[in-house]
């Protein structure tokens, strides 16, 4: 079983792509981080980027860019994926790299924080389970009185309002910076939409990283005050059809388990369950 080292994305998705995309919406974080590093020409941006192979295929794909979280993708029903994820510690603990979190499918995660124990003072502990959603085909949705658009530099002053609210919603806040950033980002990339009803906008979403097959959506969120009159379904299923009529195959996004609303929501729109998926944190 061998443990290989990637210091360039471009060469780490070559080795790994085939791997990840037998299961491409599963993977979209691996995917979609290095598609976009490429773009970017971020080439060597990534403090992790392993793989695990077994007889010359891989099993199990290990990646961190930011924050130190540790994005994990294996064969779960491999007789030595055990072994695979000891290996991968013992390298991580090697290069003396810190790992603040862990994302990936469910089993896998609990797996890795299991062994885990074994090597590190502090155990893994839930931070998040969510469910990974995919939609192929729209359902009819009845949509409220409204305006579906890109957002705009009009918009900025509620889009970071909102952004800040979100990310303190899910225990993630951003500092000012990274909200500012991320706003003018969204907006001049034109990845952020609006339902914008009375000339006032009350609910976004943004379209995130594109895929080979299809796109992602996140930071779905309806100001409190708007809530409960469709503004999100009609904002989220009318980014679906955007992303479907460039030829994309599928839209997905995650949703947290523990908030039944956007989940009946989600598939009341037509999205399907795919995988849980666990983010643990130490």
């Amino acid at each position: 079983m061998d443990v290989i080292h990637f210091a360039d994305v471009r060469v780490f998705i070559r080795d790994v792509e085939a791997f990840l995309l037998e299961k491409e919406v599963e993977n979209n974080l691996i995917l979609g981080i290095c598609y976009k590093q490429i773009q970017d020409k971020m080439y060597f941006s990534n403090e992790i980027m392993t793989t695990v192979n077994d007889q010359n295929r891989c099993i199990l794909s290990l990646f961190m860019s930011k924050k130190n979280r540790l994005v994990i993708s294996g064969d779960i029903s491999n007789n030595n994926i055990d072994q695979a994820i000891v290996l991968a510690i013992k390298a991580i603990i090697n290069r003396l790299i810190y790992v603040r979190s862990v994302i990936g499918e469910k089993e896998l995660v609990s797996l890795f924080a299991e062994i885990a124990k074994r090597f590190l003072r502090k155990p893994f502990k839930e931070f998040r389970h969510e469910q990974i959603y995919q939609l192929q085909k729209l359902n009819h949705i009845t949509h409220p009185k409204g305006l579906f658009r890109k957002a705009n530099e009009k918009d900025m002053v509620k889009i970071k309002h909102w952004i800040q609210t979100f990310s303190e919603s899910i225990n993630e806040p951003l500092a000012d910076s990274e909200i500012d950033m991320m706003a003018e980002s969204y907006i001049t990339r034109q990845s952020l939409y609006v339902w914008e009803k009375d000339n006032t906008i009350v609910s976004m979403a943004n379209l995130i990283r594109p895929l080979k097959s299809g796109a992602g959506i996140n930071l779905v969120y309806t100001a409190p005050e708007h809530r409960g009159q469709g503004y999100s379904t009609g904002c989220v299923s009318s980014l679906c059809q955007e992303i479907l009529s460039h030829g994309y195959n599928f839209c997905y996004l995650y949703a947290d388990r523990a908030n039944p609303i956007s989940n009946a929501v989600y598939q009341k729109i037509g999205f399907m369950p795919v995988i849980e998926c666990l983010h643990l944190t130490n």
